[in-house]
């Protein structure tokens, strides 16, 4: 607690003073002690090929104080499961002894180099990649080819929704000065992806405005002429019990605020997806009010342009559970005039999440709690069956990865379900699926 509380004085007094005369480059210098420290962090470990200093210390877009130091390093290939644990888990402990000393230093992303040739491939972040500066090891980045505007305005957007549900949402209604600036500053990021003007106030309002705007002006110009993707889900599985009493009385409760509440059926071990669309026009506080008042989670609150564009383009498999199980509190599911995604806007979503969560199983050694999470292993055999079968099944995932891939069924039930299982053994599984999926990805086909 006291190092917290140093921490904020020390943060306070470097903000206070930035403004000022020598403090506008005395302030600097502990960033870049910070990345001289961690490069030779990394020049301890044999298995560390590359590493490189991202975003706002990049673009030279930094405050100190305020600012982290993001960061990637790319591994060595061919290593073993258990060598790349064991090295990751070396790594993280020193990496957090530094970071106590250097609170500056922010989140690490790691990748062997086959899965960072891939993961450049896909998305705004990917592409960002050729900007970053290196700063340890041997240059591993590659020149990715360009796509057309219309599918990086997709890209960008995809990487919007990605800040707005995973980081910006969950910071706004947390709430407190601290993490409400930050969620400020982040919302000022999410309308300046999305081609607004820089220095925004980052209010929701603003941030749905864009993001809003943006699907739908996506939508207007996306003119391919592929045929909407035929699918039947199978939903005899779903018995989701759903409150609509206390959903419609909500409803009611915020009229002229929430047009709508959609229930989306994604697994029985996981419970449904809650999307509530909002009427238009409304203010940053009744938005805030909409989604924390709302009294069951998962949930989201976007606009009718956004919940077409992720359910086309963004989460194209959740329009399928939703046109053949999916409930609406007001009306019907054919009241939004949703148009289907094709086998190409699916094929990419599968592999463009797939590659984007690929990065996290790494993470998860410095926190067996989050790694505990079964749904992470899940959502990527989901991912393994449709890329070799191009199926769509719904059901109870766990059920369905066991009918799938019988052979995973012992290891399945003997990581997840036994408090014996060793995080060696959860990371080793993990590491393995998510392989199989890297494997499975055809970059030209996108």
């Amino acid at each position: 607690m006291l190092a917290i509380k140093v921490v904020s004085l020390l943060r306070a007094a470097v903000l206070a003073t930035n403004p000022y005369w020598p403090f506008k480059r005395i302030n600097r210098l502990p960033y870049h002690l910070a990345i001289v420290a961690f490069t030779h962090l990394c020049g301890r470990f044999k298995e560390v090929n590359a590493a490189y200093v991202r975003h706002s210390l990049v673009l030279g877009e930094w405050t100190p104080g305020l600012s982290d130091i993001d960061l990637t390093i790319i591994l060595r290939d061919g290593m073993s499961s258990k060598e790349d644990y064991s090295f990751y888990d070396r790594f993280f402990r020193q990496y957090l002894r530094m970071k106590h000393l250097l609170p500056m230093l922010g989140e690490v992303e790691v990748m062997d180099e086959r899965q960072f040739r891939i993961w450049q491939r896909f998305g705004f972040r990917g592409r960002w990649a050729i900007s970053w500066r290196l700063v340890f090891g041997l240059e591993c980045r590659q020149i990715t080819p360009s796509v057309p505007f219309v599918e990086r305005e997709r890209e960008l957007l995809d990487e919007a929704f990605g800040l707005y549900e995973g980081l910006y949402l969950p910071k706004m209604e947390e709430g407190g000065n601290e993490t409400r600036g930050g969620a400020l500053r982040l919302g000022g990021k999410i309308v300046s992806v999305l081609g607004g003007p820089m220095g925004t106030g980052g209010l929701v309002d603003e941030v749905v405005s864009s993001l809003d705007d943006a699907c739908r002006r996506y939508i207007g110009e996306d003119a391919r002429s592929e045929d909407a993707m035929e699918v039947k889900v199978e939903c005899d599985e779903f018995h989701i019990s759903v409150k609509w009493d206390g959903i419609r009385e909500y409803i009611a409760y915020h009229s002229g605020a929430v047009k709508d509440v959609i229930c989306m059926p994604l697994d029985n071990c996981l419970g449904p997806q809650y999307y509530i669309i909002l009427e238009g026009g409304i203010t940053s506080d009744v938005i805030l009010e909409v989604l924390k008042s709302f009294p069951y989670k998962p949930r989201m609150v976007l606009t009718e342009g956004m919940f077409q564009y992720l359910l086309r383009y963004n989460r194209p498999l959740e329009y399928f559970l939703l046109r053949d199980c999916g409930v609406c509190a007001e009306g019907g599911v054919d009241d939004y005039c949703l148009t289907g995604p094709s086998s190409r806007d699916v094929y990419y979503s599968v592999t463009f999440n797939a590659v984007r969560l690929s990065v996290l199983y790494r993470s998860f050694v410095g926190g067996p709690a989050e790694f505990d999470n079964i749904g992470y292993v899940l959502s990527f055999i989901r991912a393994k069956h449709y890329l070799e079968c191009m199926k769509i099944e719904a059901g109870n995932i766990l059920e369905l990865a066991e009918k799938w891939y019988p052979q995973l069924r012992g290891d399945l039930k003997r990581v997840f379900d036994s408090g014996s299982a060793s995080q060696a053994d959860r990371f080793a599984l993990t590491r393995g699926i998510v392989e199989d999926v890297l494997a499975l990805v055809d970059v030209n086909r996108l």
